[in-house]
């Protein structure tokens, strides 16, 4: 009976310290690579997640490389070309929703899943790339 209670114990402390981790990591909004969901195995799916995140990890480079007061001509290009993109790929995720009901039911729900994702991701990336642009712009 007391080894029941220490084990219950030690496993309750344990998801303590893991649940703050977890907590302090969220609180932090930093972006990290494991935010990018796996591969499905669906190759258009796969590709759209993949173009993304891309954009969305460079919105974040390009935010850190703006607040630090570096920006470079080639990096105002880079970030006109990434809205484009980002732009052309918002378009492009309505049909990947739509076209996700033509799949099997266990890969529908994944695509659905992973393009839900992956417009999560167009979205921060749209937000950390006006951020930039305006406050270029205040600077002119």
């Amino acid at each position: 009976m007391k080894l029941l209670q220490s084990t219950v114990f030690i496993l309750f402390i344990m998801v303590m310290c893991v649940s703050a981790v977890s907590a302090q990591e969220k609180k932090s909004g930093k972006s990290k690579k494991s935010d990018r969901p796996a591969d499905i195995g669906i190759v258009e799916y796969d590709e759209f997640k993949n173009s993304s995140f891309d954009l969305y990890e460079k919105s974040v480079k390009y935010k850190e490389i703006y607040e630090a007061g570096k920006l470079s001509d080639g990096n105002i290009r880079d970030i006109s070309s990434a809205k484009k993109d980002l732009v052309a790929l918002g378009v492009q995720s309505a049909s990947m929703v739509k076209n996700a009901k033509e799949l099997s039911v266990d890969q529908s729900v994944r695509a659905v899943r992973i393009t839900n994702k992956s417009i999560k991701a167009i979205n921060k990336a749209k937000k950390n790339i006006n951020y930039v642009l305006d406050g270029m712009r205040g600077k002119e």
